[in-house]
């Protein structure tokens, strides 16, 4: 009975990291991000590391997609750290 569990798990394990890198592997196919060669490169990776690259290039991926709103204001405006005005 013991076999017959990790049996199912082991074929769980192994069709969740295949699902994963067929994923990843569209994903990066459908990229604009990468070029040809990186591509090439980032597929070899998914199917090499199974799940480690397969999450980490989609995350990457996830991140790189996001829409970006404008850029913020960095710093304090006219008042600099110590509280001074720029009106000397």
């Amino acid at each position: 009975m013991r076999y017959i569990l990790n049996s199912d798990l082991l074929y769980f394990a192994l069709l969740l990291a295949l699902i994963l890198n067929i994923i990843a592997c569209y994903r990066v196919f459908r990229s604009d991000y990468f070029d040809k060669h990186q591509k090439v490169i980032q597929v070899v990776l998914i199917w090499i590391l199974p799940c480690i690259a397969a999450i980490g290039i989609l995350l990457f991926l996830s991140n790189e997609e996001k829409p970006k709103g404008p850029p913020s204001e960095f710093g304090g405006g006219t008042h600099d750290s110590i509280g001074a005005t720029g009106d000397d």
